[in-house]
């Protein structure tokens, strides 16, 4: 259990490491990491220094955000950037509804044409008035053709 010495004093005290000390391992370190060929990562300078990740993340803010910035990836890009992505295919969505609705408007055309040829067509068979021959059966009964394929 710990002693009541203990519990009120900060963590980093109990430890044996103060916040300036650490602060200044890991500028140090940043140094270094800056100094190879890769972007400095979060949890490639928590290694150097021999803390977590998570103390960068909770305590050291400034110098997590100076490592985001360093790698690219500083706070909120990637938001900004989902959000343009967003707004993109939002507008890709509109459009691709426009020229949906547009094809259904020509598709019941079509087929109101079509329906209106093929009464035409039922009315002139009826009254045998017209010479309507099927064009399917012209083409089987053509030379070169035979049982419906070519030959």
């Amino acid at each position: 259990m710990k002693s009541r010495v203990e519990r009120l004093q900060p963590p980093e005290v109990i430890r044996g490491r103060s916040r300036d000390t650490t602060t200044a391992d890991l500028r140090e370190a940043l140094a270094r990491l800056q100094r190879t060929e890769v972007a400095p990562t979060i949890a490639a300078l928590a290694r150097e220094v021999g803390v977590t990740s998570a103390l960068i993340h909770n305590r050291y803010a400034d110098i997590a955000n100076e490592v985001r910035r360093l790698s690219g990836r500083e706070a909120g890009a990637s938001e900004d950037s989902l959000k343009l992505a967003l707004k993109r295919e939002r507008e890709t969505a509109k459009c691709l509804r426009a020229e949906n609705l547009d094809l259904r408007q020509q598709l019941q055309a079509m087929a109101s044409v079509n329906e209106s040829l093929r009464q035409e067509l039922r009315i002139l068979h009826a009254t045998g008035d017209a010479k309507v021959v099927s064009l399917a059966s012209r083409a089987l009964n053509r030379p070169g053709f035979r049982g419906g394929r070519l030959v």
